[in-house]
């Protein structure tokens, strides 16, 4: 409550994630036998995620993913194939209407 500055006003999305990460990371760590231990291990995993060096290769990663070269071959192929595609149900729709 404190984080997010009380309940009321607040969606349930923020909890509801919080709630998932801990049961994630609950569930990594159930092999663990000592309470203390598990709960050491999830704080140390918690406060990794933070680290400004994950998220910065995290976020790093993310970009390269997201660089998509709109003029390689494989992309226009691709919107080919879709324009094709689209081509063809609109025959197949016109056909279908015409025809009742």
């Amino acid at each position: 409550m404190i984080k997010y500055g009380g309940l009321a006003d607040k969606s349930d999305e923020s909890i509801e994630l919080q709630h998932q990460t801990l049961r994630r990371l609950g569930d990594r760590f159930r092999s663990i036998t000592s309470y203390q231990k598990k709960e050491t291990c999830i704080r140390k995993e918690l406060r990794r995620d933070k680290s400004p060096e994950i998220q910065k290769q995290v976020d790093k990663c993310i970009a390269t993913k997201k660089r998509v070269k709109r003029d390689s071959k494989r992309a226009l192929d691709f919107t080919e194939r879709q324009h094709e595609e689209r081509e063809t149900k609109r025959v197949k729709r016109e056909a279908f209407v015409d025809g009742e």
